[in-house]
């Protein structure tokens, strides 16, 4: 039987579930058709935090390995005063855990 850590349970809660209800109160994911509350945070997390200086293209690299397939104007789409209250509620929430998109 496999062992799972608070901190796991924490960051999945975090960047799963907080994310997709967070997203769906601030306006950031009004329907979704590819991108989740957790497929963004996540994408804009990791993207940054491997690559510093990523660029849209990059940042839709980084989707695909959560099976998100879109291109990079759809990133840029999603830097929007929504998305930004998104990450500023949840980095408000979550001790800075979600807050960069």
């Amino acid at each position: 039987m496999e062992k799972v850590s608070p901190i796991e349970l924490s960051l999945k809660q975090i960047l799963e579930e907080r994310a997709k209800v967070l997203a769906c109160e601030t306006g950031c994911i009004k329907r979704q058709r590819k991108f989740s509350g957790a497929d963004l945070v996540q994408t804009f997390v990791f993207g940054w935090l491997t690559h510093p200086d990523a660029s849209l293209e990059t940042l839709a690299s980084m989707a695909s390995i959560r099976e998100v397939e879109v291109s990079d104007t759809a990133v840029h789409k999603r830097f929007t005063e929504s998305c930004a209250r998104f990450a500023a509620i949840g980095a408000r929430r979550n001790g800075h855990g979600i807050g960069v998109c």
